[in-house]
């Protein structure tokens, strides 16, 4: 299975948002293992990050994905992980953002107006 991950919020816990000084904080617990676990039962997992979304185009963010990949390492995830910030053909994607549509507009509005923010920016706003 194809595997796409969300870096910050769901790999990187990104309580403080985003830092001007470019520092990043802890994985979020039980990220490590769960990636582990992803490869060693044979998924293909894949790191997306806005911070990738303009790969190639513009040299802060190659500079951003080289960090995002020296973070990866440094923290113990798997060398082989692939960063993206392109949306990919995949059979799961886990945002920390993300609404999983079942058929339902209305049952998307009622999530909106239920006050849906992430779980990491609970009490911030």
């Amino acid at each position: 299975m194809k595997i796409f991950l969300d870096f910050d919020g769901v790999i990187h816990s990104f309580s403080k948002g985003f830092q001007s000084d470019g520092s990043l904080e802890a994985p979020t617990e039980g990220a490590l293992d769960f990636v582990r676990w992803c490869v060693d039962n044979g998924h293909e997992v894949v790191i997306f990050t806005s911070r990738a979304a303009e790969w190639g185009k513009d040299r802060d963010c190659v500079k951003s994905v080289l960090k995002v990949r020296g973070w990866l390492i440094e923290n113990g995830f798997p060398d082989r992980l692939r960063i993206t910030g392109s949306k990919e053909p995949a059979e799961l994607y886990v945002d920390d953002r993300g609404y999983r549509f079942n058929g339902s507009f209305d049952e998307l509005k009622k999530f909106i107006d239920s006050g849906a923010i992430p779980y990491h920016k609970k009490g911030v706003f």
